[in-house]
């Protein structure tokens, strides 16, 4: 007989623990927490070495985007896209990135690389609904 109140507690903590979860999921989708935690932009101008700074107009702005060649006097044979993650920019990254590439396939390499919306110089809202559409765009 002890046991019946055991399970009971145990279904009763284990409702109000699912109840909890569901509250907790409904206000970060509805609070944009996403927004918050993983879109930290890092705004402003950073220098890129080695590569070249072009911009890329879209529905909500410009992005901003680097283009680096390795060797740079050979005719690139592939092209990396390069995307990085929260609170960086691809400014740094892109001719160590093509440098990478050349050297592990033996290939004259071109990296380009996208700063997301908010992040470096590209303008628009640092947003997840944003970031996947912005990946979509047809021409660089």
């Amino acid at each position: 007989m002890p046991q019946r109140p055991f399970r009971r507690r145990l279904l009763t903590c284990a409702r109000w623990t699912a109840i909890v979860y569901l509250l907790l999921v409904l206000i970060m989708w509805y609070a944009r927490v996403g927004d918050r935690l993983i879109a930290q932009p890092a705004p402003g101008p950073l220098p890129a070495p080695g590569a070249e700074r072009f911009v890329i107009p879209y529905s909500h702005g410009e992005l901003e985007a680097f283009r680096a060649v390795w060797p740079t006097d050979q005719t690139p044979q592939i092209c990396v896209l390069y995307f990085v993650g929260n609170e960086d920019r691809v400014n740094p990254w892109v001719a160590s990135v093509a440098r990478t590439w050349s050297e592990q396939t033996g290939l004259a390499v071109e990296c380009v690389g996208v700063n997301l919306p908010g992040f470096g110089l590209s303008t628009g809202p640092a947003n997840l609904d944003r970031m996947a559409p912005t990946g979509l765009l047809r021409t660089i």
